[in-house]
């Protein structure tokens, strides 16, 4: 099976509080889109599954799950809800983070939300969800000289498979940016996947720029509904495309804070 020719949706809080930003996802609008994948008949995989060669069951549609910086919600939220469907998911967590609150992120208005703690990210694993990397402080990684990217892709496969006891096969993009020279040290890193954005100018989708639609607060079921299709209309790629610019705060916000 090919990850690229599979749709892949992206979460990141499952919260009833609203936020300053639109990533977040309320838990009843998370458990409706969920049940509307089993009711159209999804079947959800891992990159794991994929390596191993599991293949799709007679009449059901693959899709792919994913949680991009492993919050706790994922866990109290939407863990119970996937497991009750029979679905898994793939986290992707910052190694530096874990059981820790996010103090990377610009969260105006001062609330932080914690992130997974290891015995949470060991329970989502037995269960069949894959655990992924997403960098060790959460970094954009295009601004990085070589060494600190080296640092940051090498050390946060480490970390968490330490933390895990098994390999780590796929990393996500800090903000989804990427290049071809940082595409290229994932590779050398040892990952077999890894993940950006659905967003324009990322050219054809690769096993190491494998592209997702994120699932937004106020996203609609017919907008939910478009989002899972194999190549969403390119306006709503578009408009995905400019909520991620909003991203770019707390990538200035890192470079201007940087004691490195």
């Amino acid at each position: 099976m090919n990850p690229s020719q599979i749709p892949i949706i992206n979460y990141h809080k499952i919260e009833a509080q609203m936020d300053v930003g639109v990533t977040t996802r309320h838990p009843q609008r998370f458990a409706r889109d969920m049940r509307l994948l089993k009711d159209m008949g999804y079947q959800t995989f891992t990159f794991h599954d994929i390596l191993s060669g599991q293949e799709t069951e007679s009449g059901k549609k693959p899709l792919m799950i994913t949680f991009d910086d492993g919050y706790e919600s994922v866990y109290t939220r939407a863990f119970p809800v996937m497991k009750e469907l029979g679905f898994r998911g793939v986290v992707y967590v910052p190694g530096a983070y874990i059981g820790k609150e996010n103090t990377w992120d610009v969260q105006f208005g001062g609330k932080r939300y914690r992130h997974l703690n290891r015995g949470q990210l060991l329970e989502l694993q037995r269960a069949g969800f894959e655990i992924g990397a997403h960098g060790v402080h959460h970094r954009a990684l295009t601004v990085l000289g070589a060494e600190a990217l080296r640092n940051e892709l090498n050390g946060s496969k480490d970390m968490l498979e330490e933390a895990l006891g098994i390999p780590v096969v796929s990393f996500c993009y800090p903000f989804g940016q990427f290049n071809k020279t940082v595409a290229a040290q994932v590779r050398t890193a040892g990952y077999r996947f890894a993940l950006a954005s659905m967003y324009w100018g990322n050219g054809e989708a690769t096993s190491y720029a494998l592209k997702r639609m994120n699932i937004y607060r106020f996203d609609s079921e017919k907008a939910f509904r478009k989002k899972i299709l194999p190549k969403p209309p390119s306006w709503l790629v578009f408009r995905d495309w400019v909520i991620q610019r909003g991203a770019l705060a707390t990538v200035l916000y890192q470079k201007l804070t940087d004691r490195s």
